[in-house]
């Protein structure tokens, strides 16, 4: 079955992608992609998701969704990682907003017995 998401890496790509796995003090998470794309590259090793993925332990699934972030968006430092998301709750007063800036964690507002912001909502 023919790939949907090709991986044709560009020169400017492979230097870039080669430069992560050189570096010192780079996330796993970002070297272990940058060394996939680099194996899933049809004009480089050209390896398929399942050798891939026993390579180095993962799903093959997880092979194609990188695939895919590649081709859909391109080689940016963003789409090398997994965003992060700030939990969002309702604080007391309905505002619906990050917990750490509900109320900005004003000191006045502080509740220093239970060290919590005095509009969340707490048991006694």
């Amino acid at each position: 079955m023919p790939k949907k998401y090709v991986v044709r890496l560009t020169d400017g790509e492979r230097e870039t992608l080669s430069q992560i796995l050189k570096k010192r003090g780079v996330a796993a998470q970002k070297v272990r992609r940058a060394s996939m794309l680099l194996k899933a590259d049809v004009d480089g090793p050209c390896w398929v998701d399942a050798k891939i993925a026993e390579a180095f332990g993962c799903h093959t699934q997880t092979v194609e969704n990188i695939r895919e972030s590649l081709v859909a968006e391109g080689l940016r430092p963003h789409a090398m990682a997994n965003p992060r998301v700030a939990p969002v709750g309702r604080c007391s007063t309905g505002s619906k907003k990050p917990r750490s800036s509900r109320c900005g964690w004003v000191d006045r507002r502080k509740d220093f017995s239970t060290g919590r912001c005095a509009c969340w909502p707490h048991k006694p």
